[in-house]
């Protein structure tokens, strides 16, 4: 069934991002526990998507609402671990590479991952349910910074937030607490 190729499709999306961090960092910095994370954000991402759109209609949308929860969950969890926006492509094109062994349409869109699934996410989340104030700029590190704190938050993952000076921390911070 459509549902149990999704399944072995995201096993072997986490088998290939523990082999990817073992590869540019060391044995030691990937473990069980980033399973356990990305479980803990599927379900969330899960109940969140059912919950926001597909309350109706999720059975007709089952493996849609399952395969987007379990690739935003799959970012969240080894994504935004990288520190450079090359090591990021490099991981997402990889990803997105073994996505379209299984789901060919995949191949054809550009930045799946980022622009198709992930933006859209922040979108829904960010821009149509959030008040910022008017004079901030939207960039991709403030989208990045919220949309990372909101889903560690809400679940109780702790969270190191590092980057230059300038990239929104502190701003992500202020927003995301005005809007809870």
């Amino acid at each position: 069934s459509s549902v149990s190729v999704l399944f072995d499709l995201v096993v072997n999306l986490l088998v290939q991002s523990q082999n990817h961090f073992r590869q540019i960092e060391d044995a030691s910095s990937v473990s069980l526990r980033d399973i356990a994370r990305f479980c803990r954000l599927y379900n969330w991402f899960l109940d969140s998507l059912i919950q926001r759109y597909f309350k109706q209609t999720f059975q007709q949308q089952s493996e849609v609402v399952i395969r987007r929860a379990s690739l935003i969950a799959l970012m969240l969890c080894y994504y935004f671990r990288l520190r450079s926006v090359e090591l990021q492509d490099v991981y997402t094109q990889k990803m997105q590479s073994i996505i379209a062994t299984k789901y060919s349409q995949v191949a054809n869109i550009p930045n799946y991952l980022t622009a198709y699934i992930f933006q859209t996410e922040q979108k829904r989340l960010i821009h149509d349910r959030m008040e910022v104030p008017p004079s901030t700029a939207r960039n991709r590190a403030l989208r990045d910074n919220i949309f990372v704190l909101l889903a560690c938050i809400v679940n109780r993952i702790p969270l190191f937030l590092c980057s230059k000076p300038g990239s929104s921390k502190s701003s992500a911070v202020q927003i995301l607490i005005s809007n809870l």
